[in-house]
């Protein structure tokens, strides 16, 4: 098997024409199944359906706005909603593979239109503040006299309100979906950690992304540690790159771990030289993003190319998915090859 790399979440190569393998949609019986659970199960995949369809008729454009902000956060809560063994089965039946392949794609590149839209909004007010500050101006308001003795009405002339300061933890909870961020770091933690030897030295987060939440916070659980990201989209990295440099200089308690981002072709890895500046033999633990890699085989794929840099020993934690979370994110339940 070849593999020549993947992006971690934006394909532009692929090019609009040819993102999408297919145009199949679901079609659906119009009435539910017999049963309540059947039924139940009906109403799920009918409600992804009209997703999944949404997604598919607007896919050459999937950057944030009202419609597609609300379409993932619907999608998102029906993922995340526990159902039984019976009913997930059931609910995925009505998709085929080619359909969830296609699924993951879109909620892939919609999910990195809105990590680089978050991390922009993020860099433009950090700097503002920096700027605001570095100016030596204050927030100040001017007003004029009275025009006359007899009036009590006052003339504003100009107002210059200091922003509030952003603090880190503000900063980062305004990405919409932080809380699941923050709850899959800990958990992701609470997991690895009786596994893992008194000092790692160095972490590596292969599909770090524009926005490096899954490390920043990781980082904070794990003091002393290092972080290295990675990323093949080199506008990714320059992305978090600048904002990971704004939030540690506001950093006073030094929650942030310290950070280096470099610019990593993880499908490319077996056949190519490891770049200027990335020491595997310093990395014990690396994580591999749910994006990196479209399937199961892509991945071990990757893993295996990983195989011939990292020392012996090195722990690689592969983020999987269950359940209807599948419809999002790929299954990885194979061993280190």
């Amino acid at each position: 098997m070849s593999y020549t790399g993947f992006p971690f979440l934006f394909p532009e190569d692929l090019g609009d024409e040819n993102y999408l393998a297919s145009t199949e949609q679901v079609e659906f019986p119009p009435d539910p199944q017999p049963g309540d659970e059947d039924g139940q199960a009906y109403l799920v995949a009918y409600a992804v359906n009209i997703i999944y369809n949404n997604l598919l008729q607007r896919h050459t454009n999937l950057r944030p706005a009202d419609w597609i902000n609300e379409d993932l956060s619907n999608l998102v809560a029906v993922c995340t909603k526990p159902h039984s063994e019976h009913e997930n089965a059931l609910i995925l039946s009505y998709f085929s593979e080619v359909q969830v392949a296609q699924l993951r794609r879109m909620c892939g590149k919609a999910e990195g239109y809105l990590e680089q839209h978050h991390a922009d909004l993020m860099i433009k007010k950090l700097s503002e503040y920096a700027d605001f500050k570095r100016s030596g101006r204050k927030g100040r308001t001017y007003i004029s006299h009275p025009p006359s003795a007899n009036s009590s009405a006052y003339v504003l002339t100009n107002n210059e309100t200091e922003p509030p300061k952003p603090t880190l933890m503000q900063t980062l909870r305004e990405f919409p979906y932080f809380e699941n961020y923050e709850h899959l770091t800990k958990l992701e933690y609470g997991l690895i950690s009786p596994h893992l030897p008194p000092s790692i030295g160095t972490a590596a987060f292969i599909g770090s992304g524009p926005l490096p939440l899954s490390s920043l916070l990781t980082g904070m659980l794990m003091p002393g540690t290092k972080f290295l990201n990675l990323d093949r989209n080199k506008e990714a990295l320059d992305a978090s790159k600048q904002l990971y440099t704004l939030l540690r200089k506001d950093d006073k308690n030094n929650q942030l771990p310290d950070m280096d981002f470099i610019q990593f072709n993880a499908g490319a890895a077996e056949n190519q030289p490891p770049p200027k500046g990335l020491k595997w033999q310093g990395v014990g633990l690396i994580f591999l993003a749910s994006l990196v890699g479209e399937n199961m085989w892509q991945k071990m794929e990757i893993l295996r190319g990983l195989r011939r840099f990292v020392r012996p020993g090195t722990l690689v934690a592969v983020r999987s998915a269950w359940g209807l979370r599948t419809l999002l994110y790929p299954v990885c339940f194979a061993p280190f090859p």
